[in-house]
């Protein structure tokens, strides 16, 4: 297939999975087929906060990186269209961020929107 068909976003891919599932890697070759920007929130989060996200746990405890993560995830699904990568996935921390923006959601009994 030498023809790059490209479809039109009017919302962000938004990948989540289990810890080390391959979200990143697959999320930045998507990114470069698509011709769309990849962030990954674990950067995004270590960048807005300015330590490492093991430095932010020792520091302030999960539930300060929980509403940080929040915020970051928020904050980067309001932009354009993209491919996010977001950390180890628990359904109750990101669905409800992500589910009005929601496309498609794979799985068993899942059906595009």
């Amino acid at each position: 297939m030498s023809e790059n068909i490209v479809p039109v976003l009017d919302r962000s891919i938004v990948l989540v999975g289990l810890m080390g599932a391959g979200k990143s890697s697959v999320g930045r070759r998507l990114a470069k087929r698509l011709g769309l920007s990849f962030f990954d929130a674990d950067h995004e989060i270590e960048a807005a906060a300015g330590c490492s996200i093991d430095e932010i746990f020792s520091r302030h405890g999960e539930e300060a990186f929980r509403t940080g993560e929040r915020q970051v995830i928020a904050r980067l699904l309001k932009g354009e269209p993209h491919i996010l990568a977001t950390g180890g996935y628990r359904r109750k921390r990101h669905f409800g961020l992500v589910k009005s923006r929601l496309a498609y959601s794979g799985g068993a009994g899942a059906s595009p929107r």
